[in-house]
């Protein structure tokens, strides 16, 4: 993942995340490498931030890899051993099957085996983490902003005792600690939400940039905003400032005591950049009128 190995938790979770947008198969569609480059370092991610595995881990140093392709020449009783998956992922999880033993979450990703936990069926994966490990290990899945907003329903495979389903309730926070029902037993799943690439969270409320035309910064006017739901219009004050701030209330997150947080929407003012003669001239006098009236 790119990490030292004193890298403390923060550093990887900001590493896993770099990444995991990076290789996502939604931002790289048909991409086969990104797609199995998005399953490694889930699984990279699911040892690094458990602190027994990780230990674990460190304790084979820079050989690893070489472990890894001896485990699976002994697991196949032949020095060639299984054929390996794309990108030498098989290798990978396999070294992952010798470490942790035959219950290990990781396992041989040719399509003959079992999916990591916490992968869904279908082609299109999300952003990965271990399903809950009903020894006290919470497990982790990342969901979307959107999906933070509405609420979301997850199959996860902790891989004993069949699939669960796990309701996110809508209003979610990153970082939220679910109680969930397993096959296996009640444990705790971890909830990370992914940013977003247009509004920020604050809290219940979301903050969102939105362009503003001069004149419309000028005289006033009304312009339709972005939401996570319905998008709304709203009215530009005149004389309203680059970088000012246009509270909506109840368009913000859902609260979990019922309503929703405010959108903040922040004006950042266009600028054209070409100007016809008599736009430009028009400018320039108004420059001057401001000059002479001290403005």
């Amino acid at each position: 993942m790119g990490v030292g190995k004193q890298a403390d938790e923060s550093q990887i979770k900001q590493a896993y995340r770099r990444l995991a947008r990076k290789h996502h198969p939604d931002l790289n569609p048909g991409d086969r490498e990104a797609s199995e480059r998005f399953k490694e370092i889930g699984e990279a991610y699911a040892v690094l931030s458990d602190p027994d595995r990780r230990r674990r881990y460190d304790q084979l140093g820079p050989d690893w890899a070489q472990q890894g392709r001896n485990a699976r020449a002994r697991a196949a009783g032949t020095a060639g051993g299984p054929r390996p998956g794309p990108a030498g992922l098989d290798d990978f999880s396999s070294f992952f099957v010798h470490l942790f033993g035959p219950d290990s979450p990781f396992g041989p990703i040719d399509g003959r085996a079992r999916r990591s936990p916490g992968w869904p069926p279908a082609s299109r994966y999300r952003p990965p983490g271990p399903a809950p490990d009903p020894a006290g290990r919470p497990g982790v899945v990342e969901i979307s902003l959107e999906e933070a907003y509405r609420g979301a329903l997850r199959q996860l495979r902790p891989g004993r005792n069949g699939s669960y389903r796990v309701r996110i309730p809508p209003g979610v926070r990153d970082g939220a600690r679910l109680r969930v029902r397993t096959p296996d037993g009640d444990s705790i799943l971890v909830v990370r939400v992914a940013d977003h690439s247009r509004f920020r969270r604050e809290g219940d409320n979301l903050e969102v940039e939105i362009p503003v035309r001069f004149a419309e910064a000028a005289l006033g006017g009304e312009i339709e905003v972005p939401t996570l739901g319905e998008p709304v219009r709203i009215r530009i004050p005149a004389g309203v400032s680059g970088g000012g701030a246009l509270r909506v209330p109840g368009r913000g997150m859902p609260r979990t005591g019922g309503g929703h947080g405010d959108l903040v929407v922040r004006v950042q003012i266009a600028v054209p950049k070409d100007l016809t003669p008599e736009q430009k001239d028009f400018v320039r006098r108004f420059g001057a009128s401001e000059d002479s009236s001290g403005e």
